[in-house]
C-alpha cells in the first residue's frame, strides 16, 4: 500500500458522510463490519486497502458524532438563552463591524459598542451582560449556513452586548499580532486609493472587509475570486520564496525551521483559514522530509493535513473552502499530474492548461452546489492571473514594509498595482462581454453530485489506463466510445432538474413578503422586500433563485409602494444583480401616486426592464387582477395592493398584498354585480390563499373568508415581530375558514405544488430536506 494516509483520509471523509446521512450509533458498526469480515478473505494489498478504510470512516463517523453533540459549555449556553443573559470568556478574536465591534469568547460572539474605560485586548478575561442566542439555520433554500459556518468554527451562539467589562493582562504575542494587523490596514488605506487597499488587505492580511461588494463580485463570477483571499496558493508563494531566500546564507535546517516559524506566525497574523494551514502543514512537511533526507509526496501530505483539521474540526469537511482547498491539491498531485506526464511532458503551457482544467473539472460540482453557476471563462483566466500572483504578492509585501518606512516609495509601488488590477478587471469584463460567460446550474442534489463524479473516474480512467501497457497502447475505437459515453454523462449529470408542476413559494424573508412561483423555466414574482431583512435582495432572494436555477424573472409583480414589498425587489432589477428582471407590474396608483416616485426611479435606472400598469380587470397570462380598479384607486397604499388571482392545472391561488377589510368589502361589493358572478364563482373555495397583511387584525374579514373558505393559506411575516403579526382575532378567523394555516414565522420558507388532482400539500423547506 503506497499511501496509506491518503487511503485513511477517504475512509475518514466516508465515515462523516454516512454520520451526516443518519447512520450513526449502533447501525454504523454493522454497517463497517461487513467489508471488514471481507478482508479476510482477500490477500495482499487489497485486504490492508479495506481495512485501513474500515478503520477510517469508523473513526470519522465518531468523531463527527462527537461534534455534533452539544458539550457542557453549549449546555450551559443553552440553559442561560434569553435577554437577561450573563457571559462571562477571554477573548479570542477581535473584529470591527462598523460602528460596532465583533469579540469572540470560547463560542459565543459577542457584538458590542468599544468604551472607553474598557480596552479590550486578546487574551483578558470579558464579562458581558445582554441578549443570548442561539445562531439560527437558515430557513431559505439557497440562503447562506452560517449556523454551520459558525459551528465549524467552534461558534455556537451570539450575545448582544448591554454592559461588559474587561479584566486581567493580554496575550503579548496574540495581542502583538493584532495590533500589528491594524496597523497595517491605517498604512495601507493611508498610501493607497480604497480598492487597491481592500485588494492588499485581503491579498497579505487576510481581511476582505476593506473590499467594496463590485469588485469581490466581479471577481466571484469569472472564477477567480480565490485570489482575494489568503489561500494555499499565497501561502505556498511565500514559504518557497523565504525558504529559497534564507537558502542562499543559510543551512538546510535553519532555512527549513526559519520559515515554519515565519508561516506559523503568519497564520496567526492572517486569521488562519483552511488554505492558510493546509499549506503551512504541506510545506512543513516537505521541510521535514527535507532535513530528515526523506522524498516528499504531494498527496500523502496533503492526506496528513486533512486529517489534522478534521480531527480538530470535522465540521469543517462540509464547508466550501475546505473542500475547494483540498479538492485542487488533489486533483493536482493525482490527474492532473498523470495528465500532464501522459499529454504534456515538454509542454509547459500545454501542461499548465491540463492542470488547470484538471482542477475546474474536479472542483465544479463543489462550486456548482455552493454558488450555482460556473464561469467556463474561469480556466483561462486562471491562467493568465495566477502567474501574476508571486509578483504581486511580492509588491504587496514591499508596499507595506515602504508604507511604514518610506511613504513615497509606497505610493509608486501602488501606482504599479493599480496598472496590475486594471488589467485583470479588464480582463474580467472582456469575459463577461463573451457568449455564456455564466452557465446556471442550480444547486445539484446528492445522487447528481455521485453520478457526476462517477462518470467523471471513468472518463480519467480510460483516458489515463491502468497499466503501462494500456498507456503505450493507441486509444480503440470502444475505449473512445465509453469515454464521449462518460464524460457526456459527466455534463449531463448536473443539469439543473425542473418541475413540470406550478410550484408557488412563500419565502422566509422577516417582515415583509417574497414570492416566487416557478414552472421549469419561467419564474414570476410577486412582491420581494423586508423592514428586518433590508439586504434581503442579495443575501435571500437572489441565491434562491439561482439555486433553482432561474436567471431571469419572466415578470414581477409589485402589489404597493411599501419597503417590506419593495426594496428586495428593487435589488433584483438592478444592474447588480445576477437575475435579469425582464418587466415590472404595478398597480394603477404607481402612474401618478408621489409614494412611487423613488420606486419608480430605482425602476427606471435599469432600461431592460419594461414597465407595464395592471388594474382590476386586467389580465396578464394566468394572472386575472381583481382589485384596484382605474376609475376609484384608494388614498391609502395598503389598499391600493394589488389582489391577483392565479389559476393553474385547475388550482385557484388568490394572491392580496396588504390589502385589508376596506379593500376586501369593496371588493365584495363590485363580485356582487351579475356581470362579475363569473369572477365571484372563480374566489368560491379557492385552494391556496397568500393571507394579506401578514395576518393583521384589520385583514382576513369573516365575509371575506366564508366566500374563499381556501384550502390552504399561507401567512408572510417575521418572527417576533413588533406589530404582532399573525394577530389572535386573524388567527382565530383563518382556522374557522381555512383548511390548513401555515406561517413563515413559524415554519421557514413555504412551498406549494399545484398538482391536477388531489389536495395541494403545504410543505416547509426542512422537511424537504
Amino acid at each position: 500500500m503506497r499511501r496509506p494516509l491518503e487511503v485513511l483520509a477517504v475512509g475518514v471523509v466516508l465515515g462523516e458522510l454516512l454520520c451526516l446521512a443518519g447512520i450513526r450509533g449502533i447501525w454504523l458498526f454493522p454497517l463497517c463490519l461487513c467489508p471488514a469480515l471481507f478482508a479476510f478473505y482477500l490477500r495482499g494489498v487489497r485486504q490492508r486497502i479495506l481495512l485501513v478504510l474500515v478503520l477510517g470512516a469508523v473513526a470519522g463517523a465518531l468523531r463527527l458524532q462527537l461534534a455534533l453533540l452539544p458539550g457542557r459549555a453549549e449546555r450551559q449556553l443553552q440553559r442561560a438563552e434569553g435577554v437577561a443573559a450573563t457571559f462571562r470568556g477571554r477573548i479570542a478574536e477581535i473584529e470591527p463591524r462598523g460602528e460596532l465591534t465583533r469579540v469572540r469568547c470560547g463560542s459565543v460572539y459577542l457584538l458590542l459598542r468599544e468604551s472607553d474605560g474598557e480596552r479590550l485586548a486578546l487574551g483578558r478575561v470579558l464579562t458581558a451582560s445582554g441578549s443570548l442566542s442561539p445562531i439560527a439555520a437558515p430557513t431559505n433554500p439557497g440562503e447562506f449556513d452560517y449556523r454551520a459556518y459558525c459551528r465549524a468554527r467552534g461558534v455556537t451562539h451570539r450575545m448582544q452586548v448591554r454592559q461588559y467589562r474587561v479584566e486581567g493582562r493580554a496575550s503579548p504575542l496574540a495581542e502583538g499580532l493584532r495590533r500589528f494587523r491594524s496597523a497595517a490596514l491605517e498604512r495601507l488605506k493611508a498610501v493607497c486609493p480604497e480598492q487597491e487597499a481592500g485588494y492588499l488587505a485581503a491579498l497579505l492580511l487576510g481581511d476582505k472587509h476593506a473590499l467594496s461588494e463590485d469588485f469581490y463580485d466581479l471577481y466571484r463570477k469569472n472564477g477567480i475570486a480565490h485570489l482575494l483571499a489568503i489561500s494555499g496558493l499565497h501561502t505556498g508563494f511565500l514559504g518557497l520564496a523565504l525558504y529559497r531566500l534564507l537558502r542562499k546564507k543559510c543551512g538546510l535546517s535553519l532555512s527549513a525551521v526559519v520559515t515554519a516559524l515565519f508561516l506559523c506566525l503568519y497564520a496567526a497574523l492572517t486569521g488562519g483559514d483552511t488554505g492558510v494551514l493546509r499549506s503551512s502543514l504541506m510545506l512543513g512537511l516537505g521541510f521535514l522530509a527535507l532535513c530528515l533526507g526523506r522524498s516528499y509526496d504531494l498527496r500523502s501530505a496533503a492526506a496528513f493535513a486533512l486529517l489534522f483539521l478534521l480531527f480538530l474540526s470535522p465540521l469543517q469537511l462540509f464547508q466550501c473552502g475546505f473542500q475547494l482547498s483540498f479538492l485542487a491539491v488533489f486533483s493536482i498531485g493525482g490527474p492532473g499530474k498523470a495528465l500532464t506526464e501522459r499529454f504534456a511532458a515538454k509542454r509547459k503551457l500545454c501542461a499548465a492548461f491540463l492542470q488547470s482544467l484538471t482542477v475546474f473539472l474536479i472542483t465544479l460540482p463543489v462550486i456548482s452546489y455552493w454558488f450555482f453557476s460556473l464561469p467556463p471563462y474561469g480556466i483561462l483566466l486562471n491562467l493568465l492571473v495566477i502567474p501574476m500572483t508571486g509578483a504581486l504578492l511580492l509588491l504587496g509585501f514591499m508596499l507595506l514594509a515602504a508604507a511604514f518606512a518610506v511613504p513615497p516609495l509606497a505610493l509608486l509601488c501602488g501606482q504599479i498595482l493599480h496598472l496590475a488590477l486594471g488589467m485583470q478587471i479588464l480582463l474580467c469584463r472582456l469575459a463577461e462581454h463573451l457568449p455564456f460567460h455564466r452557465i446556471l446550474l442550480g444547486r445539484p442534489k446528492a445522487w447528481q453530485l455521485v453520478a457526476y463524479s462517477l462518470c467523471l473516474s471513468l472518463s480519467f480512467r480510460l483516458l489515463l489506463g491502468r497499466s503501462a501497457q494500456e498507456k503505450e497502447k493507441r486509444f480503440s475505437k470502444k475505449r473512445c466510445v465509453l469515454f464521449v459515453c462518460a464524460a457526456l454523462g459527466a455534463v449531463l449529470s448536473l443539469l439543473p432538474i425542473r418541475s413540470r408542476v406550478p410550484r408557488v413559494w412563500v419565502l422566509d424573508i422577516g417582515q415583509g413578503d417574497a414570492l416566487v412561483i416557478e414552472q421549469g423555466s419561467r419564474c414570476i414574482t410577486i412582491d420581494g422586500g423586508s423592514t428586518s431583512r433590508p439586504d434581503c435582495g442579495k443575501q435571500v432572494i437572489e441565491p434562491f433563485l439561482m439555486s433553482r436555477a432561474l436567471g431571469t424573472v419572466d415578470a414581477a409583480f409589485l402589489t404597493h409602494a411599501d419597503l417590506d414589498h419593495t426594496n428586495g425587489l428593487s435589488y433584483l432589477a438592478s444592474k447588480g444583480s445576477g437575475i435579469r428582471v425582464k418587466r415590472v407590474i404595478l398597480n394603477p396608483a404607481a402612474e401618478t401616486d408621489a409614494h412611487y416616485a423613488k420606486l419608480m426611479a430605482a425602476l427606471r435606472e435599469n432600461p431592460e426592464t419594461e414597465l407595464f400598469f395592471m388594474g382590476a380587470g386586467d389580465v396578464y397570462g394566468n394572472f386575472h387582477c381583481l382589485w384596484p380598479p382605474r376609475e376609484a384607486l384608494p388614498e391609502e397604499v395598503n389598499e391600493q395592493s394589488l389582489i391577483l388571482l392565479f389559476t393553474a392545472n385547475g388550482k385557484r391561488c388568490l394572491f392580496t398584498g396588504d390589502a385589508g377589510q376596506p379593500s376586501e368589502e369593496k371588493l365584495l361589493e363590485r363580485l356582487a354585480a351579475p356581470e362579475r358572478a363569473a369572477e365571484r364563482a372563480a374566489l368560491t373555495d379557492i385552494d391556496l390563499l397568500k393571507v394579506g397583511h401578514h395576518g393583521s387584525r384589520g385583514a382576513s374579514s369573516d365575509a371575506f373568508l366564508a366566500l374563499l373558505s381556501p384550502e390552504c393559506a399561507l401567512i408572510s411575516c417575521g418572527r417576533g415581530n413588533s406589530y404582532g403579526h399573525p394577530h389572535a382575532e386573524a388567527m382565530e378567523r383563518l382556522h374557522r375558514h381555512a383548511g390548513q394555516v401555515h406561517s413563515t414565522a413559524n415554519e421557514g420558507a413555504l412551498s406549494v405544488e399545484l398538482h391536477t388532482a388531489g389536495r395541494n400539500k403545504a410543505l416547509k423547506e426542512g422537511e424537504r430536506k
